[in-house]
């Protein structure tokens, strides 16, 4: 299994668990949202490999399943708060 198929699978599989909590403790359809966040330029780690590709892909399959994606990338720690 690729990474990116791994990490579209984990984000589908995250974000279908928010849904089904919601749903629980709600009676009216939950609205679905995502926060997708692909940062590849690190000050102080080694560089990952396609990490913002990966985030865009897991919100776009998110996106296709009727969530309301929010997609931030190579954020620094002022962009996090």
């Amino acid at each position: 299994m690729s990474r990116l198929t791994a990490t579209a699978i984990l984000g589908f599989v995250l974000a279908t668990l928010g849904t089904l909590a919601a749903t629980a403790q709600q009676s009216s359809p939950p609205k679905r949202v995502a926060l997708i966040i692909g940062n590849d330029k690190y000050t102080t780690l080694a560089e990952l490999k396609n990490p913002v590709c990966d985030a865009k892909a897991v919100a776009f399959l998110l996106q296709r399943h009727g969530f309301e994606v929010t997609l931030l990338t190579d954020l620094n720690r002022d962009g996090f708060e």
